[in-house]
């Protein structure tokens, strides 16, 4: 659960800081562009409120999930591996896999 909750962190991070960066590209642009210091302070402001939204709720909000909202994994004996092996549902991992997968996605662009 901690690789993915840390996973899943730095994955948002990169996407609030990509968001960040632009945002205040924007308000440069408008503070060069467009001398009105409202526009600026305006766009300053809500670049920061975004941050920390996309940087803290989804976090929080998978992290809420995978630890009370999923079927834990469990331990049992295969026989054709002749071990003991842990069992995760099928859900959990389809589910783990997509949040990776959006979250990555969201991190590149």
């Amino acid at each position: 659960i901690c690789v993915q909750l840390i996973i899943a962190h730095s994955l948002f991070c990169v996407g609030g800081q990509i968001i960040g960066v632009t945002i205040n590209s924007l308000g440069r642009v408008l503070m060069i562009c467009h001398p009105t210091r409202e526009i600026t302070k305006t766009v300053d402001e809500l670049s920061y409120v975004k941050i920390i939204l996309i940087q803290y709720l989804p976090p929080l909000a998978l992290a809420v999930w995978i630890l009370f909202g999923q079927q834990r994994s469990w331990f049992e004996y295969k026989g054709s591996l002749n071990r003991v092996a842990r069992v995760t549902p099928e859900a959990a991992v389809q589910f783990n896999s997509s949040i990776f997968l959006f979250a990555s996605i969201f991190g590149t662009i």
